[in-house]
Order: structure tokens, then C-alpha cells, then sequence
């Protein structure tokens, strides 16, 4: 059987339906930040971090095809926003989850992923009215927290991004922001002495083989 053609990631992640549906829930990411800004006046915006992707998967077996038809196309968009705080993190972590759920979120489930480095504890909602959702995708939310500055391992922690900055292989980076550990820092004072990391995940075109 002959091999699949290579999947053209680039061509999909360039289509007007993917760079439309992600202009959508970009707009729909920034309200979510700006509602939330504005229901926790008490937190203090400290950076910022983007790192928006396409990617294939597949072929995995014989009835797939062989043509580029055959691999599955996956694009999404990972926002996250830091800011400091101060005060209690339990009451603070209270305070947060009344918040997200005036947005729409709940579920809250919370623990250290398995299997990965991340060592700052993770929370993990999920929308739970159809106005907290994205208009034209899937998407997650996850919220941590660092008692001290020098906790933090942006490299690992909730919202990370990837070091390599270049498309590579079959892979297609739309767009990539690095969050400032320096900037983030900076906002640090004795009287918000802590940082909330608030990542918000959008998968906002995908494409199941022979679409």
C-alpha cells in the first residue's frame, strides 16, 4: 500500500475557515479576560502569554487512505494571563472559582496533573452554560497559583510554551507570545506578594480524515 502524501498543515491553518473561526474565539478569549478583570478588581494584571498551533495526526491504520485526506487537522489556541494578588491563596482560590462560575464555569477539579513536571497545584474547569463556551470551538480552562515569585518555572507551568518558536516537521505555528518572567516579577509587591496563572484553551477548527 503506498504511503500517505505528507499532511499540508500549513495549508489548512491558512484556510479562511481556520483563520476566521480563530479570529472568533480570539475576541471571545479577550471578553472572557476583560469580564474577568473586571469582576477581580483585587488582582493586578501581570503578563502574558499566547501560543496558537495547528497540527496533524494520523494515519494510524489501512481503511484511512492515501492521500493528505487521510490525517486528522487539530488547531488551538492557548491564552493565559497572570496576575498578582495578595491576602490568603485558599481565600483567594474561593474567591477565583465564585468568579469564574458568574462567567459560566464549574466542575472544579483540582490536583497536580500525573505524569507531568508541573509541581504548582492546577485547577481545571469547564463551561457549564452555552454562553460561557467559545462560538466555534471546543475549550478548557486551568487556573494555579505561586505563593512565591521563585516557585515559578514558566517553562513548565500552566500555559507554558513550547521553547521551539519555528514551525517544525508537519507542525504550524500561527502565533506565539513568550510571557516575561522579569515583567511578571516586577508586579510582585509586599502587599501582592503571590501570582495566579489563568489559562484559557480553544480548539477552534478541526478536520477528521476524508473531510
Amino acid at each position: 500500500m503506498a504511503r500517505p502524501a505528507a499532511p499540508d498543515t500549513a495549508a489548512f491553518a491558512r484556510a479562511f475557515t481556520a483563520r476566521h473561526a480563530d479570529a472568533i474565539d480570539s475576541k471571545w478569549i479577550d471578553q472572557q479576560f476583560a469580564q474577568f478583570a473586571r469582576l477581580a478588581p483585587q488582582l493586578t494584571g501581570s503578563g502574558r502569554s499566547v501560543f496558537d498551533v495547528c497540527s496533524p495526526s494520523g494515519p494510524s491504520g489501512p481503511f484511512l487512505g492515501s492521500g493528505a485526506m487521510a490525517y486528522r487537522f487539530t488547531c488551538q489556541r492557548t491564552d493565559t494571563r497572570y496576575y498578582a494578588f495578595g491576602g490568603p491563596s485558599a481565600g483567594r482560590v474561593r474567591q477565583l472559582e465564585q468568579v469564574l462560575s458568574r462567567l459560566g464555569w464549574g466542575m472544579f477539579t483540582s490536583g497536580t496533573p500525573a505524569g507531568t513536571p508541573i509541581t504548582l497545584p492546577v485547577v481545571d474547569a469547564s463551561p457549564v452554560t452555552t454562553s460561557s463556551g467559545p462560538m466555534t470551538g471546543k475549550t478548557e480552562l486551568k487556573f494555579s497559583w505561586a505563593e512565591r515569585g521563585i516557585q515559578l518555572n514558566l517553562a513548565i507551568d500552566v500555559g507554558a510554551v513550547p521553547p521551539a518558536l519555528a514551525s517544525q516537521g508537519n507542525t504550524y505555528i500561527v502565533a506565539v507570545q513568550r510571557p516575561s518572567l522579569k515583567g511578571i516579577l516586577s508586579h510582585l509587591t509586599a502587599e501582592r506578594p503571590h501570582l495566579l496563572i489563568v489559562s484559557l484553551t480553544v480548539i477552534y477548527a478541526q478536520r477528521l480524515p476524508s473531510q
